[in-house]
């Protein structure tokens, strides 16, 4: 049983304590003094014989009590200053690291594998040069020799590197979840974040049902209800498409509902498998048009085994269709629509641009697409369509303008009207080999 001895030379400030073993052996030396702000004592350890080393440690305490006192400065225990300490010297890289650890989305949850490459992607571009630097030593000085040096990894994703590097110096220098200090006192990433490229994605037209239709006779047979499904029924993204189940399509009442998205899991590396979709708002559900009801329940029918739950587009070698696969059977089919320009993505800009100039509103494009934000919307999907442009535009005027005719605006009128014909007739011709056809088919 260890003992206590106290010293007969005792201090003004604090004290040193002989521990003693049964034996009546000093065992170690206790360095104490009693909590300046609390109960209790703070207490220090040292070898049996180094008295030298115990006082000097109480003089150091004493001197750093004294130097808050005077500069009103908040007094720590040693224990605190020395995780202090710690933080102060943590380098750049490893903190990083926690950051990414620690990541989640709005609603709390863990990211998935692909949107943790992605941010690890991100981090890359600025890690390299401040790695190795401790969190204390980035200034904005370093900060802006990298902001202005040359990006090749390209205008995009120099953008969302600044967003990144913004954010992890914020939490930096913000307070932890749990009162600890911050490892600094200022964000020293100061320095404007750069627009977003433009993408060129607003001045792509949509497909038109002649483009459609083709991409889907040309995209294999147990894939192809995905361009319709997706360009008429919600605009889904390819990730809803491929984790579709066939209880998700209510025929009778002509609703289609998005459960689901896809990832390869946490490591982003194994199966294909169903996941959480994008956005809590992601899940919903949608209409399902007449005209498609009779693809949806011969595709059914002919590929999908007869359970609620089997996948409604099922590949050949495994359990779940991955993006990769239904992204290369568009592709190859878009050649032969002549419409190299549109991805997969773009069905779903091309639903929701019909949607609205057939006459849906903003509101009700928003709730198929899954968004909560109107200028999103506004932003990707609302885009104009040159010949439904020109006829409103003409349409204004005529109504606008004073009904004056001259011989100009007739000779105007009757071109449009000639091209108009010429067209319609074309349209007929087209119409009446179509009827043939299918007459001799059926």
């Amino acid at each position: 049983m260890r003992r206590v001895r106290k010293k007969d030379k005792r201090r003004q400030w604090g004290n040193i304590l002989e521990r003693v073993n049964a034996n009546g052996e000093v065992t170690s030396l206790q360095a104490r003094y009693q909590h300046p702000f609390g109960t209790g004592r703070i207490t220090k350890s040292f070898e049996p014989q180094d008295f030298a080393g115990a006082n000097a440690w109480l003089d150091a305490e004493l001197t750093y009590l004294e130097t808050c006192e005077r500069t009103h400065s908040a007094w720590l225990t040693p224990r605190q200053r020395e995780t202090l300490e710690q933080k102060h010297s943590m380098r750049f890289g490893d903190f990083v690291e926690q950051w990414l650890q620690n990541y989640r989305t709005k609603d709390g949850s863990e990211l998935s594998g692909s949107s943790k490459r992605n941010i690890r992607a991100d981090v890359s571009h600025f890690l390299t040069d401040f790695k190795d630097m401790t969190v204390q030593e980035i200034t904005p000085e370093k900060i802006k020799a990298w902001y202005d040096k040359p990006h090749p990894e390209g205008a995009y994703a120099f953008h969302r590197s600044c967003q990144r590097f913004k954010a992890i110096m914020k939490a930096a220098s913000t307070e932890g979840l749990d009162g600890s200090a911050p490892l600094r006192m200022d964000n020293p990433f100061i320095f404007p974040i750069p627009p977003v490229p433009d993408s060129g994605r607003s001045k792509i037209p949509p497909l038109t049902p002649e483009q459609l239709q083709i991409i889907y006779e040309t995209m294999p047979g147990y894939t192809r209800l995905s361009v319709y499904l997706s360009a008429l029924a919600g605009g889904l993204r390819i990730g809803e498409v491929c984790a579709l189940q066939v209880r998700d399509i209510d025929l009778k009442n002509r609703m289609l509902t998005v459960r689901h998205s896809v990832n390869r899991g946490e490591t982003d590396r194994g199966d294909t498998r169903l996941a959480k979709t994008k956005t809590s708002s992601s899940m919903r559900t949608v209409v399902l048009p007449d005209e498609l009801v009779p693809l949806v329940e011969a595709h059914i029918k002919r590929y999908c085994d007869d359970d609620p739950e089997a996948m409604l587009f099922r590949p050949k070698h495994v359990k779940v269709l991955s993006q990769n696969t239904l992204r290369k059977h568009f592709n190859d089919a878009r050649s032969k629509a002549g419409r190299d320009d549109v991805t997969f993505h773009a069905l779903r800009a091309t639903h929701a641009t019909m949607l609205i100039l057939s006459g849906g509103t903003l509101r009700e494009a928003m709730n198929q697409l899954g968004h909560t934000s109107t200028e999103v919307a506004i932003k990707h999907y609302q885009r104009a369509v040159d010949a439904h442009t020109k006829i409103a535009a003409n349409t204004l005027a005529e109504h606008m303008l004073p009904s004056k005719r001259t011989p100009e605006i007739v000779e105007a009128e009757y071109k449009t009207a000639k091209r108009q014909l010429r067209e319609t007739k074309e349209r007929l011709t087209a119409l009446r080999l179509e009827m043939r056809a299918l007459r001799k088919s059926a």
